[in-house]
């Protein structure tokens, strides 16, 4: 295991609706991919697919992992999301409160 896997992330996930993020939310921390999920209801998405501007409706996935967990993440988004290609876009984070950012490492980097 590398310094590099004690990293702590943040990912951003969109869904088409409040059940899909709350399924995914639940797969992905009842599992240990992450240590906790946020849902934002009802944000407006304007991006181009398939040669068109559209506008929809989607939550807003925020989650919180470990680098050493994310391509545990990345996969299970794309196993699992109703999207042909969903948005799954990582930051690693470097700065916050050390406790929490502990408790991240915590519960995704069980040894």
């Amino acid at each position: 295991m590398s310094m590099d896997d004690f990293i702590p992330m943040i990912f951003f996930v969109t869904t088409p609706d409040n059940k899909t993020a709350v399924e995914l939310a639940n797969g992905i921390v009842q599992r240990k991919i992450a240590a906790c999920t946020n849902i934002i209801h009802k944000i407006t998405s304007i991006y181009w697919w398939e040669g068109k501007i559209n506008t929809d409706s989607e939550n807003l996935m925020i989650i919180k992992t470990s680098k050493k967990k994310s391509d545990d993440l990345i996969a299970f988004i794309k196993n699992n999301h109703p999207y042909k290609v969903p948005e799954c876009i990582g930051i690693k984070i470097t700065k916050g409160l050390q406790p929490y950012l502990q408790w991240i490492m915590d519960l995704t980097t069980e040894r």
